[in-house]
């Protein structure tokens, strides 16, 4: 089959799967509608993500990364409009999985499923998703506004993402290089926790200056995507920075750094009051740690054991840890 689903399968696969749950969408997705219909307050936020590199939880990430992004800016994700675009010969059913475990996540997360398109087509080879999700905010909050002085803080640990994915994928070489099956579950379930939507609710009523989520290039990665949008410099601290004990044996396994591994789950804040924002956080049961400084000097440095480095390459390690090359042109996301 090319093209879309009959009506009829639409139907049993995909708009039956999901449901109403905000009163900011006046019309969602249906057989007869091309438009979701939105009444919003305040600014109005967007973000758009594919997912082309999953092997697995297509569903969840679909929702999760666009739905990071928003709570990012300091806003409150609304719906979400998921595109699923698979080669031929897919069956629907696993169409429908993807859609229910995107509605489940959807449902975790507070956002309604609001519409999308879904098509078999031979301009892919595996099953991708594109995801936009619309949020509203009564202040923004970017990613480049700060000053020299301000602290860099992280929540919770680095790697996430990339710790999660290398364990269910990489398990047998990571068995053999001396990983007990216990530390590789508990590595699997890390990966599992990959939304800011809990600390990005929280910080977007504390002094604050920037928030960033961590994806591709980890840590680092962040830290210059950061700097270099605000013209500014940036000083690490690398033993500040926390790495859960399964990431670090993963990584040191693999032959990867913690550092550069992509980490959805953790948030870079800046902030001139770092104390308040980890309290507030540790309420929340949000761990979060200070690990650098903001510098007039533009360029990010990294200091470790009394010795200061620059940060000059940003590559993610997980393609790396995976023994792939990754293509120039795009990511995982």
């Amino acid at each position: 089959m090319i093209g879309k689903l009959p009506p009829d399968q639409l139907k049993k696969y995909i708009l039956d799967k999901v449901g109403h749950r905000r009163e900011e969408v006046v019309l969602g997705g249906s057989l007869s509608e091309d438009c979701a219909v939105l009444k919003l307050s305040g600014y109005t936020l967007a973000s758009s993500d594919p997912i082309t590199a999953a092997s697995s939880g297509l569903g969840k990430l679909s929702v999760e990364v666009s739905v990071n992004d928003i709570a990012a800016a300091g806003g409150e994700p609304v719906c979400a409009i998921l595109t699923l675009l698979a080669p031929p010969g897919t069956p629907p059913e696993e169409l429908a999985a993807v859609m229910e475990e995107a509605e489940a996540t959807a449902a975790l997360r507070g956002v309604e499923i609001a519409g999308g398109h879904t098509e078999f087509t031979d301009a892919v080879n595996r099953l991708i998703t594109v995801t936009t999700v619309i949020g509203k905010a009564d202040r923004l909050i970017t990613s480049a506004r700060f000053s020299p002085g301000e602290s860099l803080l992280l929540t919770k640990t680095a790697g996430l993402e990339g710790t999660g994915i290398l364990a269910a994928e990489q398990g047998e070489r990571l068995l053999r290089g001396g990983m007990t099956a216990e530390e590789l579950r508990t590595a699997r379930e890390i990966g599992q926790n990959i939304s800011v939507l809990a600390e990005g609710r929280i910080l977007r009523e504390l002094p604050v200056s920037a928030l960033h989520d961590v994806t591709e290039g980890g840590v680092f990665g962040a830290a210059v995507e950061m700097a270099q949008a605000a013209g500014l410099g940036a000083e690490l601290w690398e033993e500040a920075i926390p790495v859960h004990p399964v990431t670090r044996k993963l990584c040191s396994i693999l032959g990867l750094s913690p550092f550069k591994l992509i980490s959805s789950g953790s948030m870079l804040i800046v902030s001139p009051k770092p104390g308040e924002v980890q309290r507030s956080l540790a309420e929340a049961g949000i761990p979060c740690a200070v690990i650098g400084r903001v510098e007039q000097a533009p360029g990010v440095r990294v200091r470790s054991h009394g010795a200061t480095r620059p940060v000059t390459d940003t590559e993610d390690h997980l393609h790396q840890g995976r023994g792939t090359v990754p293509d120039p042109k795009g990511g995982l996301k």
